[in-house]
């Protein structure tokens, strides 16, 4: 994410792929993933051209050379502290095991993703990552900032989702995960993985593995259970699970071998 916001997200996008766009433009840019007013884009607009964000001139707008400058400093400085600093604990020992702790499920994704990404950083970035998700929690509930996860990763190499069950939210999710483009996803159960409660991502020889604690994962088991339509679904109590106060517990480890059987399974999935 760039600006912190999927409209804005967006907007910059649009300028990264285009350098100069009209208005009318950049609305129809945004409004392929983001409706948008034409009213509310000039606000926007109004706004960045203020912050200097944007500069318009013979009628197109494009992004101000002064806040380039600073978003790349920052990227820089961000660089530097994130991604090359040895105290980052990802560079694992074949057998080695992290075991990091969350407070609710929502906590717990938030280590999924700065992990795994790393992880994918550090570690054979053209090899495909494998993920095993019971359900599709995680479209379903912060669908913008899942889809920006996998965004993320696809940039750089191949992702393989499996979900578990062929109810009505999860024939959902998984359009949701078609519908931005994540095309090698399929529904299962053609595998030995617990079917509720239970994620993996495996990248190379990493595996970051969590199961729910069991009360989560039965509120989970009663929405995938008993949903039939898109208009039974309360996506604002399905997202108070991912707060509830529970201890979470997550690994890391480095197991080539089981991270290879791991894979076989997922991919005997796509056969």
């Amino acid at each position: 994410m760039l600006l912190f916001d999927p409209v804005y997200d967006i907007l910059i996008e649009a300028f990264i792929e285009h350098q100069k766009l009209s208005t009318q433009d950049l609305q129809k840019y945004i409004n392929k993933n983001y409706p948008i007013s034409l009213p509310n884009l000039y606000k926007i607009i109004a706004k960045l051209l203020d912050e200097q964000i944007l500069i318009k001139e013979w009628g197109k707008l494009s992004l101000h050379s002064r806040w380039i400058g600073d978003f790349c400093e920052i990227a820089d400085k961000l660089k530097k502290v994130y991604f090359e600093s040895p105290s980052r604990p990802i560079d694992l020992k074949e057998g080695q095991i992290i075991n990091f702790q969350a407070n609710s499920i929502k906590d717990m994704d938030g280590i999924r993703g700065d992990v795994v990404l790393n992880v994918h950083r550090l570690h054979e970035k053209s090899e495909p990552i494998y993920i095993y998700h019971a359900h599709p929690y995680y479209a379903l509930w912060m669908h913008d900032t899942e889809m920006a996860f996998f965004k993320a990763i696809q940039k750089n190499t191949e992702v393989y989702l499996l979900f578990s069950d062929t109810g009505f939210l999860d024939t959902y999710g998984l359009k949701l995960y078609k519908k931005v483009g994540i095309n090698n996803v399929v529904i299962s159960k053609k595998h030995p993985f617990l079917q509720d409660g239970y994620c993996f991502n495996i990248v190379w020889e990493y595996i970051f593995e969590f199961v729910y604690p069991k009360a989560i994962s039965d509120y989970f088991k009663m929405f995938f259970s008993s949903i039939h339509t898109e208009k039974q679904f309360n996506q604002e109590l399905f997202s108070k699970i991912f707060e509830m106060k529970w201890e979470c517990k997550v690994s890391l480890r480095r197991n080539k071998k089981e991270a290879e059987m791991f894979k076989k399974e997922v991919m005997k999935c796509f056969k």
